[in-house]
């Protein structure tokens, strides 16, 4: 990258950046997004050449116009799945995002039915039954993995917690 401008570096960063965020947040594995970003920069560099002076900000921009926006390396990765990415990933997830989401649904249940005169004021409790049964469902599922394990963990107690609250109220 010597034959970058410090600006031009700084713009090339920021577009292989993005480019590995896009791609990260719709599931790329580390190794997919080097090879990526390093193919980037090499067709850039490859481009550029060996300037007589180093190639600016705007010969960068210029450059970059012609590739796909970042967020098109992202959809991509989303589109082809890898054949030792899971598909079901997201049910381990589920299950660790609906063991704590059930405390803020009954919550939130139980403050609407209270502020409503107080009928139903058990509502809340039947929505945490079934958000906690079913993050301890989907999270035996995936057990193996972390998001299955917190899920199923976290539900596990907290359905404890909660049949131990009811037998106490007896």
């Amino acid at each position: 990258m010597e034959h970058l401008s410090r600006a031009g570096r700084k713009r090339l960063r920021k577009y292989l950046k993005k480019v590995s965020r896009a791609m990260k947040r719709k599931g790329a594995d580390k190794e997919e997004i080097e090879a990526v970003v390093e193919s980037l920069k090499e067709q850039v560099l490859e481009i550029v050449g060996q300037p007589e002076e180093k190639a600016g900000k705007d010969v960068i921009e210029e450059i970059l116009g012609n590739f796909d926006a970042p967020e098109a390396f992202g959809e991509q990765v989303a589109l082809t799945v890898s054949p030792n990415r899971d598909p079901t990933a997201w049910v381990g997830q589920f299950s660790a995002r609906a063991s704590i989401g059930g405390v803020f649904i009954a919550l939130f249940i139980g403050l609407i039915a209270h502020a409503s005169g107080g009928q139903g004021k058990d509502i809340g409790g039947v929505f945490f039954l079934i958000c906690e049964a079913m993050a301890l469902i989907t999270g035996i599922m995936k057990f193996k993995t972390k998001p299955g394990k917190i899920g199923t963990y976290i539900s596990a107690l907290l359905l404890l917690f909660f049949i131990i609250a009811v037998n106490a109220n007896k």
